[in-house]
């Protein structure tokens, strides 16, 4: 009597026993934040021919054949954090180590640690592409560890100034001012203006800006004054407004006034623009201000958008974009190599990373203040572990009955 029956039993006990191991690492990890499931192939062992009669063949048990992780999306959730971040795709995020090794992962739960670079719970940074330090373009097409504590949009002084303004064609009522503080008007003006400019280092000043109505016409004389005490203004340049009948601008000069703030900054000129200035029978009013002029500023909070833009919200109101967060794919993840810790490594099987900007070439787009959950069915797992719990029973009631029926054997011979 052949024991055939036994090794093969043993075979699908073995099966059962990785099997259920599979299906419970599944349930242990469905709380695991982008914790892709795995599955088990199983096929026939290599085949006895039978002697005897019109032949045939019989199987020796099964194995193994493969184990992969599934891949598919799971689903999301809500958090208030703008590092927790989620790819709705086939993307993986790009992790790198001390030693320049490169990792993969779905997990978006990232932080950031004491130097402020962006990483996850194992101290991995995230990786992306950062911008220079005027923001206009990236360093390098490279990856690049993803760094926010350090940014700062640097000052700028003020060049250019857009004014819109009406200047009341009705007033008549107008005021002497004495600049210099010698008793002697220097000019008469109808209305007054004070404007914040920034010098090279990012101190804001105030300027005054004053409008003189040319007595019997339509035309103005813009007055620009700077100064630092009381009585101790000094007049620094001039432009001109004239208006039609209507109240429209005719023309208007933009001379390059020049100001000087003190001998550690340096000098600079400013253009003002008054096109869209007007002359109606209304209050004198400034509708709109704008200058491209900024003290320096610290970032403040942080977005993150579907593209990977990570955009700083800096302490001087400016919004600039810092860096750009890279994913890869892979032609085969299922032949990734599990490294633990829910992140992967390239293999030979995987093919190389196809690596670049979110929401581009099949890489998915990234969700801020999201997670991806487990991609695990719980029911689906339960119903596994039943079938592979009665295969198992199964495969120990074949080992009993081949027992009986060689002890059958045994007793034939007493």
């Amino acid at each position: 009597m052949s024991l055939t029956s036994l090794y093969t039993a043993v075979s699908g006990m073995n099966v059962m026993d990785s099997y259920l191991a599979v299906i419970g690492d599944n349930i242990a990890n469905m709380n695991t934040v982008g914790f892709k499931g795995s599955r088990l192939s199983f096929g026939d062992i290599l085949t006895q021919s039978i002697s005897g009669g019109s032949g045939g063949n019989i199987g020796r048990g099964v194995q193994i054949t493969s184990g992969d992780p599934l891949f598919s999306q799971g689903s999301f959730i809500n958090t208030s954090n703008p590092l927790d971040l989620a790819i709705d795709g086939d993307g993986f995020f790009i992790l790198q180590d001390d030693a320049n090794a490169l990792y993969y992962t779905r997990n978006g739960e990232f932080e950031l640690d004491e130097d402020g670079y962006i990483i996850d719970s194992t101290g991995l940074r995230l990786q992306g592409y950062s911008f220079n330090t005027d923001f206009s373009t990236f360093f390098s097409s490279s990856l690049d560890d993803i760094q926010l504590t350090n940014a700062l949009t640097g000052a700028r002084s003020t060049t250019e100034y857009d004014l819109s303004v009406n200047l009341n064609s009705e007033s008549t009522d107008v005021s002497a001012i004495d600049l210099d503080g010698d008793g002697t008007n220097d000019l008469n003006y109808s209305f007054s203006s004070t404007l914040v400019v920034y010098d090279s280092q990012g101190t804001s000043h105030d300027i005054t800006v004053y409008f003189e109505r040319i007595t019997g016409t339509n035309s103005w004389t813009v007055h620009y004054v700077q100064g630092s005490a009381p009585n101790a203004y000094t007049e620094v340049g001039q432009d001109s407004l004239t208006f039609d009948t209507s109240g429209n601008l005719l023309t208007a000069t933009s001379n390059a006034i020049p100001f000087s703030f003190g001998s550690t900054v340096a000098s600079q000129t400013v253009s003002f623009d008054f096109s869209n200035a007007t002359q109606y029978a209304s209050s004198f009013s400034t509708q709109d201000l704008a200058q491209n002029g900024q003290a320096a500023g610290s970032l403040a909070s942080l977005t993150i958008s579907e593209d990977g833009s990570v955009t700083g919200i800096f302490t001087n109101g400016l919004e600039q974009d810092i860096a750009q967060i890279a994913l890869a794919r892979f032609n085969a993840p299922q032949e990734l190599t599990k490294l633990g810790s829910n992140l992967y490594g390239e293999s030979a099987d995987s093919g190389d990373p196809i690596r670049g900007a979110p929401d581009t070439g099949g890489l998915g787009r990234i969700i801020s203040n999201s997670l991806e959950l487990s991609n695990v069915d719980l029911s689906e797992q339960f119903i596994q572990m039943i079938s592979a719990q009665r295969s198992f029973q199964a495969n120990t009631r074949l080992i009993t009955t081949t027992d009986d029926l060689l002890q059958e054997v045994i007793n034939t011979k007493r």
